[in-house]
């Protein structure tokens, strides 16, 4: 079963999907899923401690010589596997408080203040350790409102660039969320998500940190959600994972011995830079997939003690949580190598009903021994201008590793026949999220977003630095991705296939003269219309899936992009 297009034409191919009005908030036949839903959102930091298993076994065997002695430290004080998570969830209005009303969100509505109760801020996922959230810095490839880039700035005036970072993290650590602190939980049970984030690609991009999921968390959450996102201890950029009272470290050798452990789990390479390390050893790659299946044995067995620490509060008596998680409806979803957490999550672990995948297919030769297929209602993201998973799918395989290694070939990688489909094309730009998605079986959909980068769907920097000033004064300084073609041209892609310069998509005005950040508009609506499907068993999301209500940003046929040789369709701007 898939939902991706109309009547089959002859040949067994998908027809067309079905049309709907272009998507904005208030409007057109879908509009309910990408404005809040009825419930505010409260959100809270917990920490998830498994003690059946070890501080970070996959670094016990990766780790530098630091962290290994470290870990060796943690194993004799009894310090468990331990995971610092975020929960969000529905929250009842107050009288007269409209969270979905169509032109003004809950920020706007006076009724919806909740007395006593404060927003949680970006500094709260550092649970207000302000020296630990300044560690996160500024990513030196954004670039300034003056159409400087960071790292320029830093070479040019090193003075400068300190008060800008300084700036622009006072701003974002005093910034409000969507969500009410620790408000009490709406009545009523909800299902349950279950987030895992990406790679750790250093410390001064948000991804591998649950905090990519905010806005996100909070839209799934005022529709009757109940979301959980953990840092993944060892592949985690902020792991303030000894704040914890509970914490063996903390008790035994106090706030020193907490930053020093800070320092040495702050000090580790990034994945990206342990596979490339390598690769280019004999027998590298066999070295690397070994590598990686056992990282997704450790995330994948961090998405069952989320789960079961979810559980104990549900059953527990005066938890937050008591009574209100549906457990019998659990869908598990990811970003980048989160998204291939879910895959594995979902082909190997009991009870999960659903997945969603931004982002990134399952290489088989990463699948560990657990993985046994995906079967359940599965949905996957592609975009077009995925420059990270292109350098890793493509770049490194075909063109790096061959001409390094004598005798190397992408085969050593690339273990499937559709994941070596060279150069890309413009029906498959991703060879490894198409070769994923025709393996799933069961209800499935692939969706493409033009004019899309890697991690427009998250929370990450064109969304945290946006280009466009909301408000007046709302931002000391703003930031936006370099807008030019990607590097990369006919060498690696086949020629029609990235077409003229692009533009990321970023923010537009609606009819209201309000911002909005359409790369999460389309994500919102299709998170909505899934989990309402296969979670919530609503049919009325059936058409939204099948439908298509953003033509010039969406490419949504089973996965595959219109037919012709012109470039794909350009976004809103």
């Amino acid at each position: 079963m898939t939902l991706g297009g109309g009547p089959p034409h002859p040949g067994g191919k998908p027809g067309p999907p079905e049309a709907c009005a272009p998507e904005v908030p208030g409007k057109g036949p879908h509009a309910s899923l990408t404005r809040s839903g009825p419930y505010l959102v409260g959100s809270r930091t917990i920490f998830v401690r498994d003690p059946a298993r070890p501080f970070d076994p996959w670094n016990e065997v990766y780790g530098s010589d630091d962290y290994k002695a470290l870990l060796d430290h943690l194993a004799e004080i009894g310090e468990p596997r331990t995971l610092v998570t975020e929960v969000w969830y529905p929250v009842a209005p107050p009288p007269g408080c409209r969270p979905d009303h169509p032109h003004r969100p809950p920020a706007e509505q006076p009724r919806c203040t909740i007395p006593g109760l404060r927003h949680a801020t970006y500094l709260d996922y550092a649970l207000g350790d302000r020296p630990l959230f300044d560690r996160r810095g500024v990513s030196p490839e954004l670039v300034t409102a003056s159409g400087e880039t960071v790292l320029a700035l830093a070479t040019r005036d090193p003075r400068a660039h300190a008060e800008l970072v300084g700036d622009v993290l006072d701003e974002l650590a005093q910034r409000r969320r969507g969500s009410l602190l620790e408000a009490p939980v709406a009545p009523g049970r909800f299902p349950l998500v279950v987030m895992s984030h990406g790679g750790f690609t250093g410390n001064v991009r948000p991804d591998s940190h649950r905090e990519i999921f905010t806005s996100e968390a909070e839209h799934l959450a005022s529709h009757g959600y109940v979301v959980v996102a953990m840092n993944h201890t060892g592949d985690s950029r902020q792991p303030a994972v000894f704040h914890d009272p509970g914490s063996r470290l903390l008790q035994t050798g106090g706030p020193e011995a907490v930053d020093d452990a800070y320092e040495i789990l702050f000090s580790q390479a990034p994945v990206p830079d342990r596979i490339t390390g390598l690769i280019f050893q004999p027998g590298g790659w066999d070295l690397a997939n070994s590598m990686m299946q056992r990282l997704f044995e450790m995330r994948t067995d961090d998405v069952v003690s989320v789960i079961d620490a979810v559980r104990d509060l549900d059953a527990q008596a005066g938890s937050f949580l008591a009574g209100r998680v549906r457990l019998d409806r659990v869908a598990v979803a990811g970003f980048s190598l989160g998204s291939m957490t879910t895959q594995i999550a979902l082909g190997s672990v009991e009870g999960l009903v659903t997945g969603m995948s931004w982002n990134n297919g399952l290489p088989k030769a990463w699948e560990p021994p657990r993985f046994q297929g995906l079967t359940r209602p599965h949905f996957f993201s592609l975009s077009f201008e995925d420059a990270l998973s292109r350098t890793f799918f493509t770049d490194v395989p075909f063109l790096v590793y061959p001409n390094v290694v004598p005798g190397g070939d992408p085969s050593d990688f690339l273990h499937l026949p559709g994941e070596r489909i060279f150069p890309p094309t413009r029906d498959i730009p991703e060879p490894v999220v198409k070769t994923a998605y025709d393996r799933a079986e069961g209800a499935k959909l692939l969706l493409g977003l033009v004019d899309a980068t890697h991690w427009d769907v998250t929370d990450d920097d064109d969304y945290l630095f946006p280009r466009h000033r909301r408000a007046t004064g709302e931002l000391r300084v703003a930031f936006d991705n370099v807008l030019a073609r990607l590097p990369f041209g006919d060498e690696v892609l086949a020629p029609e296939f990235v077409g003229a310069p692009y533009e990321t998509m970023s923010w537009e005005r609606t009819d209201s003269g309000d911002w909005i950040y359409r790369p999460h508009l389309l994500r919102n609506y299709y998170s909505v219309a899934w989990y309402g499907l296969f979670l919530k068993g609503e049919e009325k999301h059936r058409r939204a899936l099948r439908c298509d209500p953003f033509p010039d940003t969406v490419v949504h046929q089973e996965g595959l992009a219109p037919g012709g040789s012109g470039p794909p369709p350009r976004g809103r701007r």
